[in-house]
């Protein structure tokens, strides 16, 4: 694919620095996540419960709070797999309680980055990377919003009905309220 002849060679990438005192600067980059199917294989989405209605139909329970748990915690270890899976763009960077394969280790990267003394404006800005790469900042939606309202507002220039109320009517009657 290309747009106005630029061919797109390789996924959105974001470089994060975090500098300290007399240190050189620490560089995080991540890169936007294309495939979540490893994850999906890995833990697939809880299914909502189902109950069977006296008249045959079968419901389904969305607000069943033993599924909005498992929904949330499903959700946060996707959130936490991505990140992850983002942070390999780092060149070097390894992870000492984190197997890929056991999503129970995978909220650990909070933990190891305290335990190298990262604070939690530098954790939130190294995520914050991640969330940019992968095009979820709410800077991106808000500019995504508006350029597609400006390209709305060329086509209502070329609007086929009448882009104003009528006053008179075909028959040349006032028009009711």
């Amino acid at each position: 694919m290309r747009i106005e002849g630029k061919l797109f060679e390789k996924p959105n990438e974001v470089v994060c620095f975090i500098f300290r005192h007399n240190q050189e600067p620490i560089e995080f980059r991540a890169q936007a996540v294309l495939d979540y199917k490893k994850f999906d294989g890995i833990c697939p989405a809880p299914e909502p419960p189902k109950r069977l209605m006296a008249s045959g139909e079968v419901q389904t329970l969305f607000n069943d709070p033993i599924y909005d748990k498992k929904i949330t915690e499903w959700a946060t270890q996707r959130s936490d797999w991505m990140i992850l899976e983002s942070l390999k763009a780092t060149p070097g960077l390894t992870w000492d309680t984190i197997d890929a394969d056991q999503p129970r280790t995978w909220k650990n990267f909070r933990s190891e980055l305290e335990a190298a003394f990262f604070t939690p404006m530098e954790i939130t800005k190294i995520i914050n990377a991640v969330m940019e790469a992968c095009g979820f900042t709410s800077e991106k939606v808000e500019e995504a919003h508006k350029s597609f309202l400006a390209g709305q507002g060329k086509n209502l220039n070329n609007e086929s009905s009448l882009s104003i109320e009528q006053i008179d009517t075909p028959s040349g009657e006032h028009v009711k309220d």
